[in-house]
């Protein structure tokens, strides 16, 4: 969401690494929801950052020591100044007023610090989780370092305005008209102007290109077959988006992606590299592609797509090569099928189904070789965005004679210490001058809102 270069100052020691490390959530996956340059948290310690970088991949960094990172100044400050205690030792430890923080193991429960100690805790009230930024229990859900549902190594963001700057526009996973803000650690939605969609790019509602909705998977075509008792736990590839894929679980099929660059292949059952993945037939392979042209998936390789500077194929850019040629994406030409068989072996677009195996053991759950993870979970929650209308009686645990307030407080109102805030202050979305005119703050008729704030729209 950040357009701007943002300093972080001399103290900023820079640890690089392309996609390199694992982190503890599908970084390039929530990267899809902001703009080029936004940071995002680790979940894992307070002084690992993520930057999100134009050709969808992330670069990761860190403070010094003594520092966190501020995910709502973008920014390394001193650590005594930024509310997170996630995986450290003694969370009291930069605590200059006696206070409450959350719990680095359970984000469900708080402790509170004395003296720069720990001197007792508790749990927040069914549906709460305790908000460092609120300094109280808040309704919402929030998200755990061991959770880790799917076994994958990989933990599925439970609250988005964990990752996300306050006051500022962020785009949504399943349609791309919406939006969401996070005020004070919660999420607020709204969509845009019947005819217009959400672009991450401009931080601003637009007239579609046709590019523009590609990174949420909005073109993705569920599964038409119902998810029957005898489907639980199977999988099915999207017909239109290579990267997405779908789990059959509870009666209705969930809707999870593959990290950048990866396809869901449908002979493994696995998230694999975008050039050897068998991806489902009629998928974009458009996507993650760095051509102009490649092939359709086609057991014989002869059909090929045209691919725009976005990754999306053009609606009448379909071409097929002449009987006995098939098309080479890496030459970017039809040549003979001399070569074909070999071609195949290292392009699973070209798949035939008459040279496999017939005996196949699919791995039970896909994964993603090189130490990426498939398992992006694509859906966007918001529950962070409940009102507060919070429920008394925290449970004190070791002792504690001192209790934060739950969601029905105001902040910091409990003993008037420790209410580590934002200003609030409102940011207008970016204005396009170059493509758009600028409209009122409220978007028109449909918009759900919660703010007076709203991206701003094209009404060309």
């Amino acid at each position: 969401m950040m357009g701007k270069n943002l300093y972080l100052g001399l103290a900023l020691f820079m640890a690089v690494s392309l996609n390199t490390a694992m982190a503890a959530y599908n970084v390039t996956h929530y990267c899809q929801l902001v703009q080029t340059g936004t940071k995002l948290p680790s979940l894992d310690d307070c002084q690992t950052y993520y930057t999100c970088l134009a050709d969808g991949s992330y670069q990761e960094s860190s403070c010094l020591t003594a520092q966190s990172f501020d995910k709502n100044a973008q920014a390394c400050k001193p650590a005594s100044t930024v509310p997170c205690t996630a995986g450290v030792e003694n969370p009291c430890e930069n605590q200059q007023v006696n206070t409450w923080v959350q719990d680095p193991q359970d984000c469900t429960k708080w402790m509170y610090c004395k003296n720069q100690k720990v001197d007792g805790g508790g749990s927040c009230p069914d549906g709460q989780y305790f908000s460092n930024e609120k300094v109280a229990c808040i309704y919402g859900k929030c998200t755990n370092s061991n959770d880790d549902d799917d076994g994958d190594g990989l933990t599925e963001i439970a609250n988005l305005c964990e990752l996300m700057a306050n006051n500022v526009f962020f785009g949504d996973f399943e349609e791309c008209n919406a939006w969401h803000k996070c005020i004070d650690g919660k999420m607020t939605n709204g969509t845009c102007n019947s005819g217009l969609v959400y672009n991450t790019a401009k931080n601003m509602c637009l007239k579609n290109d046709g590019t523009m909705c590609s990174r949420v998977g909005s073109n993705a075509v569920p599964p038409s077959d119902p998810c029957t008792s005898d489907d639980e736990g199977t999988y099915k590839g999207d017909a239109a988006v290579c990267s997405v894929y779908y789990q059959c679980s509870s009666g209705s099929w969930e809707k999870l992606q593959c990290d950048t660059g990866y396809y869901y292949d449908r002979i493994s059952l696995r998230c694999e590299p975008r050039q050897q993945a068998v991806a489902t037939e009629g998928c974009d392979r458009c996507e993650f592609a760095t051509v102009t042209w490649v092939n359709q998936v086609d057991s014989t390789c002869q059909t090929y797509s045209t691919c725009n500077s976005n990754g999306v194929a053009y609606p009448n850019g379909d071409g097929e090569c002449k009987t006995d040629y098939f098309f080479n994406e890496q030459l970017q030409v039809c040549i003979s099928n001399a070569t074909l068989d070999s071609y195949r072996d290292n392009n699973g677009a070209c798949y035939d189904p008459s040279a496999v195996p017939t005996t196949i053991a699919p791995t039970t759950e896909p994964t993603t070789e090189g130490g990426n993870n498939g398992n992006g979970g694509s859906t966007t929650d918001g529950d962070g965005g409940n009102t507060d209308d919070g429920v008394s009686g925290v449970t004190t645990e070791s002792g504690a004679t001192n209790e934060p307030g739950d969601d029905s407080t105001t902040e910091g109102g409990n003993t008037g210490e420790g209410g580590n805030t934002d200003d609030g202050t409102d940011t207008t979305a970016e204005n396009s001058t170059d493509e758009t005119t600028e409209s009122t703050d409220t978007p028109e008729g449909e918009a759900t809102e919660t703010t007076d704030e709203t991206p701003e729209d094209d009404e060309e």
